[in-house]
């Protein structure tokens, strides 16, 4: 039997509805009064960026759970938690953590 291959952008996607079922048991996710917003996919890096309005909620078990759902995704895949104001955009100059599933850096 031959497996077909599941599209990149179907699995981001996959990640960034995962990403919105995780952050909501640490906070509100929503992209007014919130704490968090997954914003888009980008299939250039691959992907997830997430808007961070609360850094008092980005707390070191949500990035170890984040890197738990890291490990269902191929190696090259990413998650970016970019700080944003209230406004809802990013806050400049850009300012954040990538996490992969081999550890976070700063943006």
């Amino acid at each position: 039997m031959v497996e077909e291959k599941i599209p990149e952008e179907n699995l981001l996607n996959g990640l960034a509805e995962n990403m919105k079922i995780l952050l909501a048991r640490f906070g509100i996710v929503n992209l007014k009064n919130g704490d968090y917003w997954v914003s888009k996919i980008d299939l250039t890096i691959p992907s997830v960026d997430v808007l961070v309005f609360q850094k008092e909620n980005f707390t070191p078990d949500l990035l170890a759970d984040c890197a738990s759902l890291l490990d269902d995704y191929p190696e090259n895949f990413r998650i970016q938690f970019i700080e944003a104001g209230k406004d809802g955009k990013p806050l400049e100059p850009l300012g954040g953590l990538k996490l992969n599933r081999f550890g976070a850096e700063r943006i």
